[in-house]
């Protein structure tokens, strides 16, 4: 295994285990900046973390407009909900 494909690989792991992660990295992806990480993101990753366990089935997010809840609940959540 190369060093590329080692690094792939832990990224894939830290990705599966950590939404926060996994959000923050895909954002970069996406467009390009980094992903700054407040406190009600990792209240809100920590609950679809429950959603995706199978804990809750039911969730509503209540927050303004601007605080990366369709970052985090509709695009990243599709994709990591499906891996």
């Amino acid at each position: 295994m190369t060093t590329a494909e080692q690094k792939n690989y832990a990224r894939r792991l830290e990705c599966e285990e950590d939404g926060l992660y996994y959000a923050r990295y895909f954002f970069k992806q996406r467009t390009g900046d980094k992903m700054i990480v407040a406190p009600h993101h990792k209240v809100i990753q920590q609950t679809l973390d429950r959603v995706i366990d199978g804990e809750i089935n039911r969730l509503i997010i209540n927050v303004p407009p601007g605080y990366t809840k369709t970052e985090l609940a509709t695009i990243n959540m599709m994709g990591r909900g499906w891996h």
